[in-house]
């Protein structure tokens, strides 16, 4: 359960948060080792165009750079899709919870920047003349906590998962995915 990864992995729990785009790489070097796949950008997860052939796994850095989150939520999805790991219902409810932020932080935004053309409309409960703005930069600071704190929970979860399936032989899938 990822709500007990910081207990029990807590360097990899900080490492998933501080170093997010080095623990994705690392992370999908693992896997990729564990499943003698190639590299698919995104783990598969873009099934059409360039993105959804086998490249070099040198353009894994620059996925982990440019999508930090991307490349996570690929490493999650392989953990499923190859080891059948699931999440748990407390699982969904954080990330679900973060994403939720993320909106309330993005649509803060868009009322603060449409509130003129609003209050021309004659809706006077709009930020602007009288009524403060909303707190959009203490919200994204939370937002983006939050994703950060989930993104480490994350990563030290899956990595318990994958440092006990080392030296285990894989045999693909389970036929319960296929």
């Amino acid at each position: 359960e990822m709500f007990d990864a910081p207990m029990k992995a807590p360097a990899s729990c900080l490492y998933g948060g501080v170093c997010c785009c080095l623990s994705a790489y690392t992370q999908r070097m693992e896997l990729l080792e564990i499943t003698g796949e190639p590299y698919i950008p995104c783990g598969g997860l873009c099934g059409c165009g360039p993105c959804s052939q086998p490249m070099p796994k040198e353009c894994m850095c620059i996925e982990a750079m440019l999508c930090p989150q991307m490349a996570a939520s690929a490493n999650r999805f392989m953990m499923h899709t190859r080891f059948g790991f699931e999440n748990t219902p407390c699982d969904v409810t954080l990330m679900q919870l973060t994403s939720c932020l993320v909106c309330l932080a993005d649509l803060a935004g868009c009322i603060n920047c449409l509130a003129p053309l609003f209050r021309e409309l004659g809706f006077d409960f709009c930020p602007g003349e009288g009524v403060p703005p909303l707190p959009v930069e203490e919200l994204r600071l939370a937002a983006d906590c939050a994703v950060l704190t989930v993104s480490g929970c994350m990563y030290a979860q899956q990595q318990i998962e994958l440092n006990e399936m080392k030296g285990m032989d894989y045999g693909g899938p389970p036929s319960s995915i296929l």
